[in-house]
């Protein structure tokens, strides 16, 4: 049920089921769901991975997620498919954010992870035209 009480819409529920249904999330909402699908749809992430959604569900109520900070973890996420040592990264950050690092800091965090992966990306392309 919707915040007013009245019964999710159809189509956004078959949407959950049929796209989120890899994501570890206990209790889905699917109006976070919805939040969740317009902001990376809207930078750019029209079928994101299911760690990037969980990702967002999961700190998507920080103040930090804005525009600016999902694309610069859609950037991350294009770079590191299921890389779990990236993800541990990006939640050793989202803590550290939560002990105080200034949000530029933050920022300029993501930026690092997400030029480290697309410089890894060309060398690796290099590597395999050579």
């Amino acid at each position: 049920m919707t915040d007013d009480g009245l019964p999710y819409p159809e189509f956004l529920l078959e949407h959950i089921v049929s796209e989120w249904s890899g994501v570890n999330v206990p209790l889905i909402d699917p109006d976070v769901c919805l939040k969740v699908d317009s902001g990376l749809s809207y930078c750019g992430s029209v079928t994101p991975s299911t760690k990037l959604r969980q990702f967002v569900y999961l700190y998507q109520q920080s103040h930090d997620f804005d525009y600016e900070t999902i694309a610069l973890l859609i950037r991350i996420s294009q770079g590191s498919a299921d890389n779990d040592a990236i993800w541990d990264e990006l939640v050793t950050l989202e803590f550290q954010r939560d002990c105080g690092l200034s949000r530029e800091q933050y920022l300029a965090g993501l930026l690092t992870v997400a030029e480290r992966l697309e410089v890894e990306s060309s060398l690796f392309e290099e590597l395999l035209s050579a």
